[in-house]
């Protein structure tokens, strides 16, 4: 093994720098911290450069036959510090793997990027010793991978060189740090186990980390190290899928987009904004939740912040404002959907817990009727339940229409609009149900109850002639509501109200000033 030793002024600072050389590879140190490790595939002439606060710096090592010995050289900006010549602007040897690392100044000083690759294995980079994402790899091929880090986007570039050999490059914001010139950067699809984003928002910094497991779809995302979103092992590897979530004040996504078995696409979305395009992005609610979850919510109410989390603890899901439990829906007992209703100060929150599958739920949470992920409207709303209803506006305010069915005689049933019984009404007999109309104010309302092809039966409710169905999905859920589901300036205030005439009472009072 060769050992060679430089000292090399910079800025005023002297920094040592170290080689140990073999003849398949070899280590540079840079102030006994390890700055390249390589792996050497047949080469024999080598070339190596790297970055000092901003200087060029290169590492040259070329085999002369005649000895059968390496000369070694070192340059700092294109010229040699032995010689004094200037040094042709070699480009780094190819590695069979690698350890890299760049010092890059960048927003509020100078970062360390580490980049580790193992054939076959792992690909990490890292940010002055902290993980920023780890990938894994099933072909060995060119790949790029993109960090977002202090508002620059940072790029890692992998081109192959023959079998099992690799160029390894750096850009910062689409200009490569060892030719100077323009790259295109798009995120190859990989199986990434940790991927960080740190940007600017609001006047300072956050970061985002996610963390995905493919083959059994468990997730966590965290902000500023607060889990905000999480997922146990579920049997729904494979899909396509978006999670929504607060930065601050401000809605944020995550879309992962499955490419082919355990490769995705990744996207972090910032108010609507793609931050690998730049351009804005269409999202919809996010689908497909396991039950081992954890989903957070933070809002600005004035000049107060407010935190809801929703987290299943085994069997049940519980929901907590600022910390204080205020909903629970228990999985067994009612595995359908549910609706949870809450308050604070002046402001009302709804939570719509919306089955999707055997193990799989949706969550939104409206806030003053409005889903704080997607912007879309809690109404009309459709609830089916062993006693479905409708909330629905209309020019003369907000209604409601539920049918109540005898415990005992379910083929006995009741009509009920804004919590009085309807007596004036006309039976219709069907082919597969029944019909009736009755009227609300002077409007025509008609409910159909019938039997679908499955045996299921349904309801369909009319006004005006225009069916009463949210414009997306029917939410078709169970009510499950705490008693204490109310909460004013942050106090839990307990209410002897029946939850019918309390939830009627106070989603009228909010939905008249939304519409």
């Amino acid at each position: 093994m060769e050992k060679r030793c430089w000292a090399v002024q910079i800025e005023g600072i002297h920094h040592i720098i170290e080689i140990e050389h073999e003849s398949h590879g070899g280590t540079i140190w840079v102030d006994d911290r390890l700055f390249e490790k390589w792996i050497l595939h047949g080469n024999r002439d080598s070339h190596h450069l790297f970055f000092i606060k901003g200087r060029r710096i290169g590492l040259h090592i070329l085999y002369q036959p005649e000895s059968n010995r390496y000369r070694y050289d070192l340059s700092v900006n294109g010229v040699s510090v032995i010689d004094g010549r200037d040094v042709p602007p070699y480009r780094s040897t190819s590695s069979s793997g690698i350890v890299k690392n760049w010092d890059v100044r960048l927003s509020g000083g100078i970062y360390t990027i580490t980049f580790r690759h193992e054939l076959y294995g792992k690909r990490i980079v890292e940010i002055d010793g902290t993980v920023v994402e780890e990938s894994r790899v099933h072909q060995e091929e060119e790949s790029q991978h993109l960090i977002l880090w202090k508002g620059h986007q940072l790029g890692i570039h992998l081109k192959p060189d023959g079998k099992e050999k690799f160029f390894y490059d750096l850009s910062v914001d689409g200009i490569s740090w060892e030719t100077g010139f323009p790259v295109h950067l798009k995120p190859t699809p990989s199986e990434v186990r940790k991927k960080a984003w740190n940007f600017p928002l609001q006047g300072r910094f956050y970061t985002v980390m996610m963390e995905h497991r493919g083959l059994w779809n468990e997730k966590r995302i965290l902000v500023d190290g607060n889990t905000v979103f999480q997922t146990d092992a579920s049997l729904t590897a494979g899909k396509d899928a978006q999670h929504a979530f607060t930065v601050g004040d401000v809605p944020c996504w995550i879309r992962i987009k499955r490419e082919s078995t355990l490769c995705y696409h990744y996207d972090l979305i910032i108010d609507g904004f793609s931050v690998i395009t730049g351009q804005e992005t269409t999202v919809n609610a996010p689908l497909d939740i396991a039950l081992g979850e954890v989903r957070s919510w933070t809002l600005k109410l004035g000049e107060d912040q407010h935190k809801v989390v929703l987290e299943h603890r085994g069997p049940k899901g519980v929901i907590t404002l600022d910390g204080v439990v205020v909903g629970e829906k228990r999985y067994i007992k009612s595995p359908g959907d549910s609706c949870h209703f809450l308050k604070s100060g002046s402001h009302d929150l709804v939570m719509l817990i919306t089955r999707k599958g055997r193990f799989e739920y949706r969550f939104q949470l409206f806030l003053n009727g409005t889903c704080v992920d997607t912007g879309e409207s809690l109404l009309p709303l459709k609830v089916v339940d062993r006693d479905p209803w409708w909330m629905f506006q209309s020019k003369d305010g907000v209604h409601m229409v539920q049918v109540e069915y005898n415990q005992q005689i379910p083929i006995k049933r009741r009509i009920w609009v804004d919590n009085h019984p309807v007596e004036e009404k006309r039976e219709v007999p069907l082919s597969n149900g029944t019909g009736y109309t009755f009227r609300i104010g002077g409007s025509v309302c008609a409910l159909k109850i019938y039997e679908s092809s499955d045996g299921m039966m349904c309801h369909d409710l009319f006004y005006n002639g225009s069916l009463v169905e949210r414009p997306s999905e029917t939410v078709q859920s169970g009510w499950e509501a705490l008693p204490e589901a109310t909460l004013i300036n942050g106090h839990s205030t307990k209410s002897r109200e029946p939850w019918l005439k309390r939830f009627k009472g106070m989603l009228f009072s909010y939905m008249v000033g939304v519409f």
